[in-house]
Protein backbone atom coordinates (compact mmCIF):
# COMPACT_ATOMS: atom_id res chain seq x y z
CA UNK A 1 0.00 0.00 0.00
CA UNK A 2 1.41 3.40 -0.85
CA UNK A 3 0.01 6.46 1.03
CA UNK A 4 -1.16 7.61 4.25
CA UNK A 5 -3.41 4.95 6.56
CA UNK A 6 -6.12 6.58 9.00
CA UNK A 7 -7.84 4.04 11.07
CA UNK A 8 -9.74 4.74 14.57
CA UNK A 9 -9.53 1.12 15.67
CA UNK A 10 -6.45 -1.83 15.03
CA UNK A 11 -4.55 -2.29 12.05
CA UNK A 12 -2.91 -5.89 11.32
CA UNK A 13 0.42 -5.66 9.45
CA UNK A 14 0.68 -8.96 7.75
CA UNK A 15 4.23 -10.98 6.92
CA UNK A 16 3.83 -9.24 4.05
CA UNK A 17 2.55 -6.46 4.21
CA UNK A 18 4.13 -3.18 2.93
CA UNK A 19 2.81 0.22 3.74
CA UNK A 20 5.11 3.29 1.97
CA UNK A 21 3.54 6.01 3.91
CA UNK A 22 2.31 7.34 7.20
CA UNK A 23 0.22 5.11 9.51
CA UNK A 24 -2.22 6.51 12.19
CA UNK A 25 -4.20 3.92 14.49
CA UNK A 26 -5.48 3.35 17.22
CA UNK A 27 -3.40 -0.31 18.29
CA UNK A 28 -1.13 -1.65 15.69
CA UNK A 29 0.14 -5.10 15.52
CA UNK A 30 2.60 -5.60 12.67
CA UNK A 31 4.91 -8.01 11.20
CA UNK A 32 5.50 -6.40 8.10
CA UNK A 33 7.35 -3.25 7.17
CA UNK A 34 6.57 0.66 7.20
CA UNK A 35 8.45 2.98 5.51
CA UNK A 36 7.06 6.03 7.42
CA UNK A 37 5.75 7.51 10.34
CA UNK A 38 3.48 5.76 13.15
CA UNK A 39 1.08 7.32 15.20
CA UNK A 40 -0.84 5.26 17.55
CA UNK A 41 -2.98 6.23 20.47
CA UNK A 42 -2.55 3.47 22.65
CA UNK A 43 -0.10 0.02 21.56
CA UNK A 44 2.42 -0.37 18.79
CA UNK A 45 3.62 -4.53 18.65
CA UNK A 46 6.10 -5.20 16.53
CA UNK A 47 6.48 -9.29 15.97
CA UNK A 48 10.14 -10.53 15.41
CA UNK A 49 9.60 -9.69 11.32
CA UNK A 50 8.65 -6.31 11.56
CA UNK A 51 10.77 -3.71 10.63
CA UNK A 52 9.93 0.83 10.65
CA UNK A 53 12.05 2.84 8.72
CA UNK A 54 10.07 6.14 10.19
CA UNK A 55 9.44 7.60 13.68
CA UNK A 56 7.11 6.49 16.15
CA UNK A 57 4.67 8.20 18.11
CA UNK A 58 2.67 5.60 20.32
CA UNK A 59 1.12 5.05 24.05
CA UNK A 60 3.00 1.85 24.54
CA UNK A 61 6.24 0.19 22.33
CA UNK A 62 6.10 -3.64 22.05
CA UNK A 63 9.02 -5.01 20.52
CA UNK A 64 9.82 -8.53 19.72
CA UNK A 65 13.57 -9.98 19.55
CA UNK A 66 14.31 -9.63 15.66
CA UNK A 67 12.43 -6.72 14.90
CA UNK A 68 13.66 -3.30 13.27
CA UNK A 69 13.22 0.22 14.09
CA UNK A 70 15.19 3.11 12.33
CA UNK A 71 13.85 6.00 13.69
CA UNK A 72 12.88 7.93 16.98
CA UNK A 73 10.55 6.79 19.27
CA UNK A 74 7.99 9.12 21.54
CA UNK A 75 6.43 6.57 23.62
CA UNK A 76 4.24 7.42 26.70
CA UNK A 77 1.10 9.61 26.77
CA UNK A 78 1.56 13.62 25.94
CA UNK A 79 1.29 16.03 28.53
CA UNK A 80 -2.15 18.05 28.72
Amino acid sequence: VEGTITATGKVVIGNTGYIKGDLTAATLDMMGYIEGNVVVSDTVMMKSSSSIDGNVFAGKLLVESGARLNGQCLIGKKDS
